[in-house]
């Protein structure tokens, strides 16, 4: 359970795949005012995410809406995102973590070729699963497709701990963003 909604672990009844369905009760969680605003950003990222195909950044699925009830379908990740590898006592080897951090820019570079900035890498939005040594980009809820809108400025969205200076300032922003939060 988040900020947003809830994600659940399911099933694709078609062909048995394991999912994550992220859902949110759009009717329920906020006022008709903002309820449009809220939806778009929900489905933004079904649309960034959904043109992206890259091995560190997660797969999106399928993206509706049923009732009041709006969801997206992604690849179901093993692991937990890096926040507890940020605490004393849990930290990675140096070694591990230029490794994820690697992956992690190739990604970025992978998402801005196509026109994507993500605006809020951060440690919550980066999975990692260590018997495996999986690496994944998540959360592109306030990802921005730079060639299909312009880049507002003024408005300021993301994580401010992990924010580049321009970003907070409310300037217009690219890729290299994304590069110094990660």
């Amino acid at each position: 359970k988040g900020a947003m909604g809830v994600v659940y672990q399911g099933k694709d009844p078609k062909i048995g795949r394991i999912v994550a369905i992220k859902t949110m009760a759009l009717a329920q969680e906020f006022e008709a005012d903002e309820l449009a605003d809220v939806k778009a950003r929900f489905f933004r990222e079904a649309e960034t995410a959904g043109r992206l195909n890259h091995p560190n950044i997660v797969t999106i699925f399928d993206a509706g809406e049923e009732h009041d009830l709006a969801y997206i379908a992604m690849e179901f990740l093993k692991g937990q995102d890096l926040v507890p590898y940020t605490k004393t006592g849990s930290l990675l080897p140096p070694e591990k973590v230029v490794s994820i951090a690697a992956r992690v820019a190739e990604a970025l570079g992978y998402a801005h070729r196509q026109n994507v900035v993500h605006r809020d890498i951060k440690p919550a939005n980066i999975m990692y699963e260590p018997q495996s040594d999986m690496v994944k980009v998540t959360d592109f809820g306030i990802a921005r497709i730079t060639d299909a809108s312009k880049t507002k400025t003024g408005m300021v969205l993301g994580t401010p701990s992990y924010m580049s200076p321009e970003q907070l300032a409310g300037k217009k922003i690219d890729g290299r963003s994304d590069l110094f939060s990660l």
